[in-house]
């Protein structure tokens, strides 16, 4: 598992329900200090800042910045894991730690730790964060383990949810062959939030396949219609999303608004070959109209 800006950002999103004893002002400095490509001066800053904190959760965002920096913009991960080892707090050094880990080290060094007795507010995304590596080791039933008690703790960030959720319905569809417990933790993965995120759309394209696959056409349209497709503006998304809508919709007799559909994804599109793909796609949904 390499260090991603996805789990980072995780960890940022779970510290901002700090105390407030946070302190805005220095943090400001350090960003303008990054900005300036004074890199290891904004570090400074918040090491001193972690220094003079008895926040432990406070100690966790500032190192978490820190380490951000030595990761993304000096490209040096020793400092990253030594700045993660500052973390005072165990479980927290633990937790930012895990983000820093390869699949096999993570394992190696959590194998035997009981996420449940640590603070609420980290559990769930480090039952998520194990399973996640154990499903890249491809230990499916290990993974699945992890991925399902995170989803039984209380706490967490919709992100970490949904994306136990996700992960555990992946590992449902394609390695246990059991389409019944994949449509309902994909379900799970949806009802975490209406945001675009990829994994989220992700979820909702497989689910889609599912119930179409086993004739539930109007769920089907129903889980493209409880989420905001409107606000989907990275392309990819934009197209693969419109296109599985198209396959919802014409499904439940509604032709005309799946063509829409259709053209909406072949406008956005770049690709000649791809655009061709759609193309046909158009002409078949319009031949089966006549």
């Amino acid at each position: 598992m390499k260090p991603t800006k996805t789990f980072l950002c995780g960890i940022l999103a779970l510290c901002s329900l700090s105390s407030y004893a946070f302190d805005h002002k220095e943090v400001r400095k350090a960003r303008q200090l990054q900005k300036d490509k004074r890199y290891e001066e904004a570090i400074a800053v918040y090491e001193n800042l972690s220094n003079n904190t008895k926040d432990v959760l406070d100690d966790q965002r500032y190192m978490t910045l820190a380490i951000k920096i030595a990761l993304y913009s000096l490209k040096d991960r020793g400092k990253a894991i030594k700045l993660a080892e500052r973390v005072k707090n165990p479980e927290r050094r633990a937790y930012v730690l895990m983000s820093l880990y390869k699949p096999e080290t993570l394992i190696e060094k959590y194998k035997e730790t009981n996420f449940t007795a640590w603070p609420e507010d980290i559990r769930v995304a480090a039952c998520k964060n194990r399973g996640e590596a154990y499903f890249r080791m491809k230990k499916y039933q290990e993974a699945l383990v992890d991925l399902e008690q995170a989803l039984a703790q209380q706490g967490g960030s919709y992100r970490d949810r949904g994306e136990a959720a996700k992960i555990a319905g992946d590992i449902y569809l394609n390695n246990m062959k059991n389409e019944a417990k994949a449509e309902a933790m994909y379900r799970k993965a949806l009802a975490a939030t209406k945001g675009n995120y990829s994994w989220r759309n992700d979820a909702l394209l497989r689910l889609s396949d599912i119930l179409l696959r086993n004739k539930k056409n109007k769920d089907a349209l129903a889980i493209y219609q409880n989420s905001k497709l409107e606000k989907i503006t990275i392309p990819f998304w934009k197209i693969t999303i419109a296109r599985g809508y198209a396959k919802a919709l014409a499904a439940n007799g509604k032709n005309l608004e799946a063509l829409k559909q259709l053209n909406l994804a072949l406008q956005t599109e770049t690709k000649p070959d791809r655009k061709k793909i759609i193309q046909k796609e158009i002409d078949k949904l319009s031949e089966d109209m006549l």
